[in-house]
């Protein structure tokens, strides 16, 4: 047999052997390697010469084969047993679920809602002064008139003069206007006005102080008797500074 005719003889049989190894070995110790050539195979089981399988890491490991097909639904145990009201239906497919509607929500607390729209409705109208009353300067016994306006006609008025070192009230003073006769003695006097609403004591407001300016002779001029041609001294006290 020449050279060419060996080599072949060999590569055939390396090929031979290439093609039957995965198949099926013997190892020295006489354990065979089976191999599933299958496309989704991942499991190798070995076994001894007595076709016995040999414990290793695959054991215990199911193939998809083995599991056979999965139900579409698991079954239910109890299916087609009586519900404590007798109906045969626990369990079942046409079972309806529970559509009452159960509000866990806390109740309302009407006090504090009130509550809460009185705070609104306060914040929303707090009392405001939009015309203020004014200085009045008058003859003495002349009738007097201050006048005051409130963002509310829901309101009570008192009107105040400041003598003595402390605030006094009017008698008649509980209206927007206040009409009083000037009196000599009222010379510089304060006066002022507190506006309150009906519905809430602590809703009040207070207007600007103002002054009251009285007109009167407190001194009256005397009869003199002076030469032709001479000028007579005039002499007139006056209990206000506002004169010309």
């Amino acid at each position: 047999m020449n050279t060419k005719k060996i080599i072949c003889l060999l590569l055939s049989v390396l090929m031979l052997a290439s093609l039957l190894g995965p198949i099926g070995a013997f190892a020295d110790d006489g354990i065979e390697v089976i191999d599933d050539f299958s496309d989704d195979a991942d499991i190798v089981e070995v076994f001894d010469d007595n076709d016995q399988d040999i414990p290793d890491e695959n054991d215990g490991i199911v193939d998809d084969d083995e599991i056979g097909e999965i139900p579409d639904e698991p079954q239910d145990d109890n299916a087609g047993e009586p519900d404590d009201s007798g109906d045969d239906t626990f369990g079942s497919d046409d079972e309806q679920p529970d559509d009452t509607f159960v509000d866990d929500s806390e109740p309302f607390d009407e006090e504090e809602i009130e509550d809460e729209d009185e705070e609104i409705v306060s914040a929303a109208t707090v009392l405001t002064i939009t015309k203020q009353p004014e200085d009045i300067t008058a003859a003495a016994g002349s009738s007097v008139t201050w006048t005051v306006t409130a963002s509310s006609t829901n309101v009570n008025y008192q009107w105040q003069y400041y003598y003595n070192s402390k605030w006094n009230n009017f008698v008649g003073g509980d209206s927007a206007t206040l009409t009083k006769t000037a009196a000599a003695a009222w010379n510089g006097w304060k006066i002022r006005v507190i506006v309150t609403d009906k519905n809430d004591a602590s809703n009040t407001v207070t207007s600007n102080e103002v002054t009251l300016s009285v007109l009167a002779i407190t001194k009256q001029p005397a009869a003199q008797t002076v030469a032709a041609g001479a000028e007579a001294p005039r002499i007139v006290n006056e209990s206000s500074t506002h004169v010309n």
